[in-house]
């Protein structure tokens, strides 16, 4: 019967107690089949529950949970089962309890709240569990304290920012929907623009991000501006005209040179950076380079860090001679693949892991009347020509997409366009697939001993990636979800 089974002995302890103290999970799922009971206290206030989570035996303490033991009760110090498991940094238990529905802000006998258990001790997954299940952070202890002074002290600076930054309930639930499973990959990339002055790379950007109906105006606003400005235009595009400053990088004129603006109020100042929904292609992040040399030395603060995860765009203009396209082509990709570090594993003929992705884009081919194709498209046979001899001569660097993009920059609606915008998707669903792999194994490399690294290091890349509340296991998931092909 359930009373012979749930006997006590000299110290109050039932079979149950015993079974949940050595851990036995099924004698424990035996005894609770044959009737026992789960909440008898033994003489210091403890029940089966708190038995097992005292003594870290986590199935246990899980098996008495769906068998419908108590989840709120109190031991003789009052502390409930949250304040045990998060005392003991159990996170399977704590987050079962938070399903369930526990009270989280109830303060033991010391005045402590299960939050500043968990600050006090540095369990920060405790944390992100505790706040993910709406804990009060603000609450405070018997001597007035909150969680987030209460890590300080202890040391743990990194809770008591997270804790900081949770304090607004809007924040928070910002940050519960970056972790929120939605079937969906990343919704950012990073989009790179290069090329020299004037060859368009400024109205390529704003053309990707106008919409369908702000598009049918932007042809006549850019054709009345030309129209108005073309004496001072023609001035300026003249190569040996005494108004214009440049730097010769060989000794011959525009015609069959590579240079530079030294000073030019329509070019772009520096980087230019905006965030953009993009048809066809969702968010992204636009970086326009800007060609003036006077730049240059500040770009490998970005190129180092980002170029391999980015799509390059590189852009050139066809009024430019064949001889000028491929010299600055060249510059452009040379200088990108000083700057890019190489990432291991180097496979043949120097090929590595992660080749930075370029696709090349023609410009101006309304002024150079570009011949259409049956489908729309504009085609060049000297920017194929072009696209093959670099993707032979930089095979080893860049993956370069084998199709250039014919253009009219100013034709948002073109065919041109949206033959880039494919393109550009179809390189960030190839991306997002192999991230994890990406970042595990720069995750492995930067291990100090054999390339070996315990799997939460591992599972600790910064979390403004995956959002500040996510748990190891979270992102565990987060990754092995980007390795599926959708």
């Amino acid at each position: 019967s359930g009373a012979c089974v749930s006997v006590q002995n000299q110290e109050g302890d039932t079979a149950l107690h015993v079974a949940a103290a050595w851990g036995e999970r099924s004698i424990v799922e035996v005894l609770i089949e044959n009737g026992a009971l789960l909440h008898i206290p033994n003489h210091i206030g403890q029940h089966p529950l708190h038995v097992a989570i005292s003594r870290r035996h986590s199935s246990v303490a899980i098996t008495l949970l769906n068998s419908g033991t108590d989840f709120d009760i109190h031991d003789s110090d009052g502390n409930a089962p949250i304040h045990l498991a998060v005392r003991e940094g159990m996170i399977s238990v704590t987050q079962a309890l938070c399903s369930l529905g526990c009270n989280l802000d109830s303060a033991n006998d010391q005045g402590l709240y299960p939050i500043h258990i968990a600050a006090r001790l540095g369990h920060i997954d405790i944390v992100r569990i505790l706040c993910l299940a709406g804990c009060n952070t603000e609450a405070r202890n018997a001597d007035g304290i909150k969680a987030e002074i209460t890590a300080l002290k202890y040391g743990f600076n990194d809770i008591s920012d997270l804790l900081g930054k949770v304090k607004s309930n809007y924040i928070r639930d910002l940050y519960i929907k970056q972790i929120l499973p939605n079937g969906q990959p990343l919704p950012r990339v990073n989009l790179q623009i290069f090329g020299h002055s004037g060859v368009g790379k400024s109205t390529l950007m704003e053309s990707l991000r106008t919409g369908y109906i702000s598009g049918l105006f932007k042809r006549t606003k850019s054709t009345t501006f030309n129209n108005h400005y073309s004496p001072l235009l023609g001035t300026l595009s003249q190569p040996n005209s005494p108004s214009r400053t440049h730097i010769e990088l060989d000794t011959t004129s525009r015609q069959n040179s590579l240079n530079f603006d030294l000073y030019n109020h329509q070019t772009t100042k520096g980087i230019d950076v905006q965030q953009a929904w993009i048809s066809g292609v969702g968010y992204v992040t636009l970086w326009d380079f800007s060609g003036q040399d006077t730049y240059f030395q500040f770009y490998h603060h970005i190129t180092t860090t980002s170029g391999n995860h980015s799509i390059i765009l590189l852009v050139f203009s066809l009024k430019d001679s064949p001889t000028i396209q491929y010299k600055q082509c060249c510059f452009w990709l040379t200088f990108l693949g000083a700057r890019i570090p190489p990432t291991e594993p180097i496979g043949n003929f120097g090929r590595t892991a992660n080749m930075p992705r370029v696709v090349l884009v023609a410009t101006h081919a309304d002024v150079v009347r570009a011949p259409k194709l049956s489908t729309g498209d504009f085609n060049s046979p000297h920017a194929l020509a072009l696209t093959k001899k670099l993707r032979h001569e930089f095979a080893s660097y860049f993956e370069i997409h084998p199709t250039p993009i014919v253009i009219d920059a100013h034709v948002p609606n073109s065919c041109g366009l949206k033959l880039l915008k494919t393109v550009l998707s179809d390189l960030k669903t190839s991306m997002l697939q192999g991230m994890a792999v990406k970042q595990v194994n720069s995750s492995r490399s930067s291990a100090t001993l054999f390339g070996y690294k315990g799997y939460k290091l591992l599972m600790e890349p910064p979390h403004q990636e995956f959002g500040q509340l996510s748990s190891v296991q979270q992102r565990t998931v987060a990754l092995t979800a980007r390795t599926i092909p959708t």
